[in-house]
């Protein structure tokens, strides 16, 4: 058996990674104490178990590497053949697009509101329902289904907390499925 030694073994990084571990260590400590062919063999196993793992990590980040480089080169060519004709440069050549000219013709600051009721149109049953629900929890449902707001958005709105808002919108759900079928339980 030949001993080594533990300085010329540091120069080489995977064993000096190796011997990093604590148990590793002792069994290398245990093998140049007593070298035993016991001994020897565990420290081999160990060793070779962890060339495997070392190997396998090294196979995978190539591949992910490689993966990664074809996603980005198929993803450039992608939005190459298909950009959409307001992110094209425009022909100062700044690098200013079409979509940075378009102007927003919406102004929802100074939006007419409108109520659920107006919206509601179409089914009777719905719009006779709509009715036995409080001010409030149509206007929650308004700017909730409507408007598009959030349940935070709606609460600073109106002053409210989103859990408050939450709970009403769920109370007038509720009541809406009570009243449209026509029964005491919620569906």
């Amino acid at each position: 058996m030949v001993k080594l030694e533990e300085k010329q073994l540091m120069k080489d990084p995977f064993l000096r990674r190796f011997l990093s571990d604590d148990e590793n260590y002792q069994l290398f400590q245990n093998y140049q104490q007593n070298p035993s062919l016991e001994t020897a063999k565990e420290l081999d196993y160990k060793f070779r178990k962890e060339l495997t793992k070392a190997r396998a990590m090294a196979y995978l980040s190539k591949v992910i590497r490689r993966k990664a480089i074809e996603f980005d080169k198929d993803d450039r060519n992608y939005r190459s053949r298909f950009t959409t004709t307001l992110d094209q440069p425009t022909e100062e050549g700044d690098g200013h697009t079409n979509k940075d000219d378009i102007e927003s013709t919406i102004d929802l600051s100074n939006r007419v509101e409108t109520r659920i009721e107006d919206i509601i149109n179409t089914n009777p049953s719905l719009g006779s329902a709509i009715g036995s629900l409080t001010s409030r929890q149509r206007k929650i449902l308004f700017l909730s289904f409507v408007e598009g707001f959030t349940g935070k958005e709606i609460a600073e709105k109106l002053g409210s907390s989103p859990q408050a808002v939450s709970k009403s919108k769920k109370k007038a759900l509720d009541t809406l499925r009570r009243e449209i079928n026509g029964r005491d339980d919620v569906c």
